[in-house]
């Protein structure tokens, strides 16, 4: 096994839900991604697009990746239970399942959950890094759920923010999370459900946002000029957190 597959096959191994939140591990993460980017790591795996399997009430969904450089094959399955009416998120089960393959050998199956949020955090990270504006910035999350809480460290470790306004549906679930991030920062935080969210956009110069909307979420005219966004929850056709103006500028 390289070098390589051993630092991977390392981060990868990454099992416990408290463990993922060590700053030490995340450190290293980022630190592996620019690494990767500087040298060239955009080019040297082989990404095929994903396999979707519509199931009677759910789907299954297949995502291999090839890197001849690190002498890894990884396929991330798993199936996603889409929300009812009375559910906020759908549940989701996944794994992922690195091999070697030069001298081919399984080296683990890993839980895919923790996998997405180490990856998301990793990568939200290095684009804050090279996008984000410098000094002390006044940052929006929209959002109170895992993807929202990634943003949230990738904004910590990449950034300098002075405030952050955290904006969700619910009272309880918002007033939770903010209480978590009390944590971690010496920033200023205040929060608000989504009818205060125009005016938590005031000024605004970075922005993530990480929700299931299927409509833009605002305009967001009230941005800075310079700001930056990093939309999250957009992940399939049916979804939009931004709206199209905003994308062509």
């Amino acid at each position: 096994m390289t070098s390589a597959s051993l630092k991977l096959s390392a981060a990868l191994g990454v099992m416990d839900g408290l463990e993922v939140e060590q700053t030490d591990i995340r450190n290293k993460l980022v630190a592996y991604f620019e690494l990767m980017l500087r040298s060239g790591g955009r080019q040297a795996a082989y990404v095929p697009h994903r396999e979707i399997v519509q199931l009677k009430e759910a789907v299954g969904v297949s995502m291999p990746c090839y890197s001849p450089q690190h002498d890894l094959f990884v396929v991330k399955s798993g199936i996603v239970k889409l929300a009812s009416k009375n559910e906020h998120t759908p549940t989701i089960v996944a794994d992922l399942t690195a091999y070697t393959v030069n001298n081919p050998t399984l080296l683990g199956r890993f839980d895919g959950g923790l996998i997405t949020r180490l990856k998301c955090f990793g990568l939200s990270a290095v684009v804050l890094g090279q996008c984000a504006a410098s000094g002390l910035l006044d940052a929006v999350i929209v959002g109170t759920g895992v993807q929202a809480w990634e943003q949230f460290r990738a904004m910590e470790q990449a950034c300098t923010v002075r405030e952050y306004r955290v904006v969700g549906r619910s009272i309880e679930r918002t007033e939770a999370f903010v209480n978590q991030m009390k944590a971690l920062t010496r920033a200023n935080i205040r929060w608000a459900t989504m009818q205060a969210l125009p005016e938590m956009l005031s000024g605004a110069s970075l922005v993530a946002t990480a929700t299931r909307a299927t409509t833009p979420l605002d305009d967001f005219k009230q941005i800075a000029p310079d700001a930056h966004i990093n939309c999250m929850g957009g992940h399939s056709t049916c979804h939009r957190e931004v709206p199209q103006s905003l994308l062509q500028k």
